[in-house]
Parts: structure tokens; sequence; C-alpha cells
């Protein structure tokens, strides 16, 4: 073959690779979310710990109202925060499919009512030996939670807590407005001080009486009763009683 006729070949194999190239960044460029098929029943939460190269993944996914989805995992093995992850859901069919918030796809799984089966990158069914680690199941209690505080925000509740022996409850509101709730008695009463420092939101309020003083923690806190896992953890303490322990979330 002589010089003339690999040159034109190596043009050509040029054109072909850059022709390639802005085809694919174009596609890229005007990606967008598809349509989805509607789920009944929102939010929704799917759980389970998924394989890696330690003892697994925890892996929380849920399911919000307008298409969104909230993504929280982490390394059993390792003592860090859980990552974090939202963007959009689409359900097309019996696939479901996550994409970020540039819109790129990050996961999809086979879709049912009560579990999800993660896919691979091309769209198929793991498979092996550990194709059953790879299902989340439908969390019926962390879903009733989220639907609950779906409910609260609702009606204008901006933050929520609760926490464990002793039982208690401390709900905001968009007026700023605590409200503090134990099995023995439950009162409103408007903020009187607001502070931010480290990371920590205080609340202070009285209510005849009484004291209160509600410092959020930007931590992660498991409620040790449900196991939901919440995005703050919370300290309250009425007057000069011992500090209550809990965990809360913003209803963003």
């Amino acid at each position: 073959m002589n010089n003339k006729v690999v040159n034109i070949l190596i043009i050509l194999a040029l054109v072909l690779f850059i022709s390639f190239r802005l085809t694919t960044a174009c596609n890229q460029l005007g990606q967008t979310v598809p349509e989805s098929e509607s789920i009944e029943e929102l939010p929704v939460s799917y759980s389970g710990t998924i394989p890696s190269a330690g003892p697994g993944i925890e892996y929380y996914l849920h399911l919000e109202n307008d298409n969104q989805f909230k993504e929280v995992k982490w390394y059993l093995d390792r003592d860090t925060s859980p990552f974090k992850e939202i963007g959009r859901w689409a359900l097309q069919g019996d696939t479901l499919t996550l994409f970020d918030e540039e819109h790129n796809l990050l996961k999809s799984f086979l879709y049912s009512d009560e579990r999800l089966t993660m896919l691979d990158t091309h769209g198929n069914k793991i498979t092996g030996d550990l194709q059953d680690y790879y299902i989340l199941e439908k969390s019926q209690e962390e879903t009733s939670i989220r639907q609950r505080h779906y409910q609260l925000k609702e009606e204008g509740i901006t933050f929520v807590s609760n926490g464990n022996e002793p039982f208690w409850a401390v709900h905001i509101n968009e007026e700023e407005e605590i409200i503090y709730q134990t099995p023995e008695t439950k009162w409103t009463a408007p903020a009187t001080d607001i502070q931010e420092i480290e990371g920590q939101q205080i609340y202070q309020t009285e209510y005849g009486d009484d004291s209160l003083r509600v410092t959020i923690i930007d931590e992660y806190c498991r409620d040790t009763m449900s196991g939901f896992l919440f995005t703050h953890t919370v300290e309250v303490q009425l007057n000069d009683e011992p500090v209550m322990n809990g965990c809360g979330r913003f209803l963003e």
C-alpha cells in the first residue's frame, strides 16, 4: 500500500472519529429526562445492603413527589458520613431510571411496587453469586415516616425532631414557632432567640414558667426505634433538666 492510500485512510479515520465525538457531545447537551409514568404511592422508600469490596454499602432510595429522588448510601466499614445524591427519576414500563441534576444517567432498576432490582450499566440484570444482594426492598416504616413528614410540610412545619426514652417531639413551623410535645403535655410558643454557630442552630423559647433550648447539630442521626436516618442530631433541654437527645430533619 503506497503512502497516498495510507494518508487517505488516516484522514478518513480522523473524520469518522471527530464526527462520532461531535455527535456524542450534541446528544449529551440535548439530553433530557424522559416523560415518566406515575407511581401511585409517593413518597416511597426502598433500602438494602449492596456489595462492595468490604462488608457492603447500606443503600436507601427515596422517590419523592414531582419526580424527585434522594439517594443515601454509606460504607459499613468506614466511619464517614453518608454520601447523598439528588436528582430526578423516570419510570417507563418496568424500568426506573435515575438522573442527576445535570440530567446524566446515574443508574437504573427493574421496578415493582415492593422491590427494586439494580441493573448494570447496560440495563441488564446483574448475575452471579451476589445477584440477590442487588435487590432493594420497600421499607414500609421508612415510607410511612416520610409520608407523615410530607403531610407536616403541607401543614407549614419546616423542621421535625423526636427522641426516645424519654419520648419527646419538637417541631418548628414557618412562623418560627416551636411546638414541644411529650406524652403528658403539648404547647406552642414563638422562638425568642435563634443563633447559628459552628454547624449548629440554636432555638430558645419560653412558655409560662418553662424555658426550652433546642440545639440542631449538622450530623446524621439514626432513630433508635425506627432506624430512620435523619440528617441532624438534636439536643433538647427543658429548664435545668438533663439534656434529651434525638434526631431531626428539615422538611425541604
